[in-house]
């Protein structure tokens, strides 16, 4: 089948909507469910526009296209849809990477030209992108993959191994599930690529004072440079 894009490498954003996220992960109960919607909100945003700008075409699966019981089977049948779709190459991320950018996106499409099964490792034993081939791709052994384990990556690695393909490996990337990787990661991720504060400037500065306990309990506010009582948010990107 012919794919009517110009790029035979499909970016995948297999991420929940906002609404979804909600109910799935609960980053602090002392925290208002509104701000942290909008927290999610803003990640879903950047992680589009972090794609958008690496030229590749992107297909969006949030609840809505996802297929399947399992974590397993909705992400695989997701991979398996962007090949049906014509594309030979498959860049899979999630939402949950403050840190990834499209220089990372990029290499990765060039490692998978080259005949390379990339992977970048998130912190928890898990990875924030996986990039694959079609003639790589074995939809029997991604369902049995341990999906949301801590042994993932090490499963993914072994699978290359005995697949026999060349790993192309990211840097290490740490994403954000729950209230602790605020606390362990927030102000690395300020300091270092400042996408956490792109996003916290973008949400209404309003609810953001009502939940100022919150913040303060997360990251040190001081990091972020900012007064709340003058001046329009800063957009660091």
């Amino acid at each position: 089948m012919s794919t009517a894009f110009p790029s035979k490498t499909a970016i995948l954003i297999f991420a929940n909507s906002a609404d979804v996220e909600l109910t799935r992960k609960v980053l602090s109960s002392d925290c208002k469910k509104d701000l942290q919607q909008s927290l999610f909100r803003k990640l879903n945003e950047r992680t589009v526009r972090t794609a958008q700008k690496t030229g590749l075409p992107i297909l969006i699966y949030s609840e809505k296209e996802q297929r399947g019981h399992t974590f397993g089977e909705r992400f695989t049948l997701a991979i398996q849809d962007a090949f049906s779709k014509g594309f030979e190459r498959v860049i899979t991320i999630g939402n949950d990477s403050p840190e990834l950018t499209p220089t990372q996106l990029h290499k990765a499409n060039q490692a998978l030209e080259n005949g390379k099964f990339v992977l970048g490792p998130s912190c928890d034993g898990g990875f924030y992108l996986m990039g694959i081939d079609r003639a790589s791709f074995q939809k029997t052994d991604f369902l049995n993959f341990s999906w949301q384990q801590k042994s993932l990556f090490t499963e993914l690695m072994d699978f290359a191994k005995d697949e026999n393909l060349a790993v192309e490996k990211l840097c290490p990337l740490a994403d954000l599930d729950h209230v602790g990787d605020l606390k362990k990661h927030g102000i690395l991720w300020i300091q270092k690529l400042k996408s956490l504060r792109e996003i916290l400037l973008s949400i209404d500065r309003k609810e953001v004072v009502q939940n100022l306990n919150f913040f303060l309990n997360i990251i040190t506010l001081r990091y972020l440079q900012i007064s709340f009582n003058k001046g329009s948010p800063i957009f660091i990107f």
